[in-house]
């Protein structure tokens, strides 16, 4: 009997499909492109645009693909975006050396600039765009094609 209970419902699965998958990341499609950083504030930092050009700081977004350049380095990584939340929340998953990292965020775009504000490291997403203590804004520009 079990094992004609097992096999129907193993029957059923495959019929629907994978039901059990997850559902694709969303992402906001006016993210993609390459943005160049340009100034960062809040939490102990403050980088100017000449500071973070002489770095070659950007953020690469394709479609739920994450790119982090900086100093002639490049790390890969994902997000995903919610827009049905005001501001914006932006989860970004970097990996280095082998090892995950997320960092939280909220995001608004104005014409060419991404603004992000986010912990200075890893910890909860800001409710505000505000530099605090723990939480800084970075700007950057959208790369002219």
């Amino acid at each position: 009997m079990k094992l004609l209970l097992l096999s129907a419902a193993m029957a059923v699965l495959a019929l629907s499909g994978n039901c059990l998958a997850e559902e694709p990341a969303k992402v906001d499609p006016a993210l993609n492109g390459r943005w160049l950083a340009v100034s960062a504030e809040g939490a102990g930092v403050k980088r100017t645009r000449e500071e973070l050009t002489a770095t070659k700081a950007a953020f690469v977004f394709e479609n739920g693909t994450l790119t982090v350049e900086r100093f002639g380095q490049t790390r890969t990584g994902t997000y995903s975006t919610v827009q049905t939340e005001e501001p914006q929340q932006l989860d970004l998953v970097v990996t280095v050396n082998g090892q995950e990292h997320p960092l939280k965020a909220i995001y608004k775009i104005e014409k060419e600039t991404l603004i992000l504000c986010h912990p200075k490291n890893e910890g909860d997403r800001p409710e505000e765009f505000a530099k605090t203590d723990t939480f800084l804004i970075s700007t950057y520009e959208r790369e002219a094609k």
